[in-house]
């Protein structure tokens, strides 16, 4: 499984968050830190520094999958703005 390119953060989280219940209903108990690893494996290029820095400087085990979401779809909403200026400016 893997994000999309054009699909939001939140809207990938859903995908995921649906697969950990299904998993959870077969009696698989998945840690948070790992969803949260392996959410950050699975992203798109746009997302590899974003990724990086909250691998390295986050405590990912205290780290709680909402805040996480929160950062990515902020990262992800200034791109998005960087790219539409770049794009009606004609720098794309």
């Amino acid at each position: 499984m893997k994000k999309e390119e054009k699909e939001a953060t939140g809207d990938y989280y859903v995908r995921v968050k649906a697969i950990v219940n299904k998993m959870a209903t077969l009696g698989e108990k998945t840690k948070e830190e790992d969803i949260i690893k392996k959410f950050l494996q699975t992203l798109t290029k746009m997302f590899d520094h974003a990724a990086l820095i909250i691998e390295e400087i986050k405590d990912l085990s205290t780290m709680e999958i909402d805040n996480l979401i929160s950062s990515l779809t902020s990262h992800e909403e200034i791109i998005s703005k960087r790219t539409r200026v770049g794009a009606s400016n004609g720098d794309e």
